[in-house]
């Protein structure tokens, strides 16, 4: 059985005079098993609301970047992702 770590983030700039960046998670990690062989499936709302400690905030869905694929890595822009295990 495959397992499948899912976050969903969003990316702190440290401004235009630092370099790099952070993620800051949006909602708690996911974990998840997949059969393998199987297809496993994720859905990101296309604009989320969440609050922090700087106040309420609301974004886009950009894209999914996954690692450790069988197929290797992949960036996708489609909100609703389904992949092979």
């Amino acid at each position: 059985m495959a397992t499948v770590h899912t976050r969903y983030v969003t990316w702190i700039s440290r401004g235009r005079r630092h370099h790099g960046s952070s993620a800051a998670d949006i909602v708690t990690p996911l974990t998840t098993g997949a059969t393998s062989p199987g297809t496993y499936q994720a859905w990101a709302s296309p604009q989320i609301t969440w609050s922090d400690g700087g106040g309420q905030h609301s974004a886009f869905f950009a894209f999914w970047s996954v690692t450790g694929a069988e197929g290797g890595a992949f960036v996708s822009s489609n909100p609703s992702l389904s992949r092979s295990t």
